[in-house]
């Protein structure tokens, strides 16, 4: 309640305030939903060095730069950008380079930094990296499962008792892809170059169809019908912070309901399938970025440089368990013993870069409406569905 009260009143104080100031010196910030208590407390420092004030206003990452594209609002001086969606904002005109020299670009790991770049130059600061992990209830597991076949096992036999053994959201491709890719299948392919090659679609090969046939026999066997519905994040995340589901897959975004809900729980890495592999997603990277229209850009990047230096990225970590993919704090010892950061990076490790491409707008909407059939129907004709979905995302520009 404390938080809160600080929370409003900064907010109450940046309205009165920025009336005594110039405009210029008024510095618009969009944070994600429900994260923007960890910054609030660094800013005073900002402002005062800066002779500014800065507001902060909270709005869903996936959405602002869809806000920002179709000048839903104000526009604002500093945003979220996702990496997949930084082709979007580059071709849109609607993001501006942030002038980084080659040490502060070393600060940060690599992957990350290529994520959010493109020909060798930085369009958003790397602020959180995150993939998806096994969440378990300890009173019901003692150990995580290391097979999704064992996981399956252990759902028929408490199924009686109306409990399941692992649930995620698997119509949704960001989830299914994890099945795809661990059996050969792709989103698209690369040129020698490591460049993205979007006329190479591997999304209705022989990998993409083992795949999701064992997503199919495994939500067959084991899957409430709710947990395969419009609202299935809602319904797993009740059923296993109610008991009800001895393991969940989810993101980092989970930490803190599960965290607040009491539920005695561990991280682990996601399971292995048939074939050996491990499941196999994305991982993505979100950056602080500066609006191409913003008339304040030098002001925005020096409290992007402020903002996720060490020890303010530091701060959100503790705040928000989203891990910083900034080199020196990886190193610490508060973040390699932790359990959610070292599986996350261990994920990261076998995970493939989230598409910074365009083309990815149609490719999650197609997809999942592609996923959605294949639940749905006893016996889906794998190769015609996802034809239809590659013809789709081939056609779309």
């Amino acid at each position: 309640m404390l938080k809160i009260k600080m929370l409003l009143v900064y907010i109450f104080l940046s309205v009165n305030i920025s009336t005594v100031i110039a405009d210029d010196n008024v510095l618009t910030v969009w944070e994600d939903k429900g994260k923007s208590l960890a910054i609030v407390n660094q800013i005073a420092e900002f402002e005062k060095n800066n002779n500014c004030i800065v507001k902060i206003f909270e709005k869903d990452a996936e959405k602002q730069l869809d806000l920002i594209m179709t000048n839903k609002g104000e526009t604002p001086d500093v945003f979220i950008l996702i990496s997949d969606r930084l082709i979007d904002a580059y071709s849109n005109k609607v993001v501006r380079e942030i002038d980084y020299s080659q040490e502060e670009k070393d600060q940060y790991e690599a992957s990350a930094l290529n994520a959010l770049s493109i020909a060798n130059k930085v369009y958003a600061a790397p602020r959180s990296i995150e993939s998806l992990v096994i969440y378990y209830n300890k009173d019901l597991l003692e150990y995580p499962y290391e097979t999704l076949e064992e996981y399956a096992e252990y759902s028929e036999k408490i199924k009686s008792k109306e409990k399941y053994g692992l649930l995620g959201n698997f119509q949704k491709f960001y989830y299914a892809n994890s099945f795809i890719n661990a059996y050969g299948g792709y989103t698209f392919g690369k040129y020698k170059n490591n460049n993205i090659n979007i006329f190479d679609i591997g999304l209705n090969n022989e990998g993409t169809i083992l795949g999701l046939k064992e997503l199919k026999d495994f939500s067959q066997r084991t899957m409430p019908k709710e947990a395969l519905s419009k609202k299935a994040d809602s319904v797993i995340d009740l059923m296993f912070t109610k008991g009800k589901a001895a393991a969940v897959i989810n993101g980092p975004i989970a930490l803190k309901k599960y965290s607040k809900s009491g539920i005695n729980f561990g991280i682990a890495p996601l399971p292995k399938l048939k074939n050996g592999k491990k499941l196999n997603g994305y991982y993505g990277v979100k950056g602080y970025a500066i609006s191409s229209k913003s008339r304040k850009h030098q002001l925005a990047e020096k409290f992007i440089r402020f903002i996720n230096s060490p020890e303010n990225a530091q701060n959100r970590y503790f705040t928000n368990a989203e891990l910083p993919p900034i080199k020196t704090l990886l190193e610490q010892s508060f973040i390699s013993c932790d359990e959610l950061a070292n599986t996350i990076i261990s994920q990261i490790n076998e995970a493939s870069q989230m598409p910074n491409v365009h083309k990815m707008r149609i490719v999650w909407k197609t997809m999942d409406e592609s996923l959605e059939k294949i639940l749905s129907i006893s016996n889906p004709n794998y190769k015609t569905v996802l034809n239809e979905a590659v013809s789709k995302i081939k056609q779309c520009d």
